[in-house]
């Protein structure tokens, strides 16, 4: 079923549920909106959960009323973003969040998706108001079939336990439960170049095998003075099963190692540009934070690579949207020396040439070091 479906079928269930809430019109009170998200993400379901904008309640048989395209207080993905990264979450982990926008009978509805973390139970660390509103601080809300947590109360205590045991990983496979225990790089056991394995300390069954280095060749090792470059594998295993394989890269002379980037590319009115970037909301760029032990930079002996990171808050689709819109800027950006001299080696001794361009990547680099700390929480 495609997600239009998906929303559809709810809405003809003629009810709500624990992971969905129909509302009528978008929320005049931000308080009330951010009880209602956080009621949503805290919903003992591993279902994504659904805010969907522009129905009435069952007590109206959720009759499609649609939205207007300036309708007061309706607001855009980014506003929904900038709205959750202002508050300040405890451990700064808030709920991921996109916005989709559909048409059923001729009529717009808006669709906040609150995606299935483990990382419940979600609460902030300061009362935020409202008018005559307030999300306590440290309070736990959550969802119960078609029941909010009130505003002024915590849920009971046996939800909140559901919630914890999720996020602890004893209510979830192995292979989601590495996304949670590779954020915690004090406690795994790791020798980087001189053993070929590592293990998670407080549950030594969670390992991490790596190959033997081979060499290769890729255009951003020539980012670094040292342009030699060496690959291998890596296997995630849970006892003897392997739960996810990646790869490995060593860089600058094997002074820099991390995972291997993802490819992006933005097709712009002039050119279609490439870069690389690593999701720190997925395995690979998890295991670039393990790596680093806890840092997110990508640099050797004061060298930057060029790689650029996502995160919930700070997605790939918002940060290309960005590009696109501020094409001109882009151009204007001056690549820095170092990356003027790699594209030139590029060029005459690697066939990649062809197809990307370093200067550019720096460029567009540059671009999202400006659009990251603009939007830094």
């Amino acid at each position: 079923m495609n997600f239009r479906d998906t929303i559809i079928s709810l809405i003809n269930s003629k009810r709500e549920g624990f992971y969905w809430d129909f509302k009528r019109e978008p929320h005049s009170n931000k308080a009330s909106l951010l009880h209602d998200i956080i009621c949503l993400a805290n919903s003992i379901t591993h279902h994504n959960r659904y805010l969907i904008i522009g129905i009435e309640d069952p007590n109206n048989d959720c009759q499609i009323l649609g939205l207007q395209k300036n309708q007061n207080n309706r607001k855009t993905q980014a506003e929904f973003i900038d709205f959750l990264r202002t508050k300040k979450f405890s451990n700064s982990l808030r709920p991921e969040i996109e916005l989709k926008t559909i048409k059923i009978e001729q009529k717009e509805i808006d669709v906040l998706i609150i995606y299935h973390k483990p990382f419940k139970p979600y609460s902030i660390m300061e009362d935020y108001k409202d008018q005559d509103k307030i999300v306590r601080a440290n309070y736990i809300y959550t969802r119960i079939q078609d029941t909010n947590t009130p505003i002024n109360k915590s849920a009971d205590f046996n939800y909140v336990e559901l919630m914890w045991k999720e996020r602890f990983g004893l209510t979830i496979p192995p292979a989601e439960r590495f996304k949670l225990i590779l954020l915690e790089y004090k406690n795994w056991h790791l020798d980087l170049g001189n053993k070929n394995y590592g293990y998670f300390k407080p549950n030594p069954e969670f390992k991490i095998e790596f190959s033997e280095p081979k060499d290769g060749h890729e255009p951003y090792e020539l980012n670094f003075i040292n342009p030699n470059f060496h690959y291998g594998d890596i296997k995630l295993m849970y006892h003897s099963t392997i739960m996810h394989e990646s790869q490995y890269i060593w860089l600058d002379g094997m002074r820099f190692f991390t995972a291997v980037p993802s490819d992006g590319s933005i097709e712009l009115k002039e050119n279609r540009i490439h870069y690389y970037y690593l999701n720190l909301m997925e395995i690979d760029g998890l295991l670039h934070f393990l790596f680093q032990e806890g840092s997110v930079e990508c640099n050797s002996r004061g060298m930057d690579l060029n790689f650029i990171y996502f995160t919930n808050l700070r997605p790939q689709a918002v940060f290309e949207e960005y590009v696109i819109e501020n094409e001109e800027v882009f151009w204007e950006i001056e690549p820095t020396f170092f990356a003027k001299e790699a594209n030139e080696k590029l060029k005459k001794h690697h066939t990649m040439g062809d197809v990307v361009n370093l200067e550019n990547v720096n460029r567009i680099y540059q671009m999202w070091k400006e659009w990251y700390t603009h939007n830094k929480r």
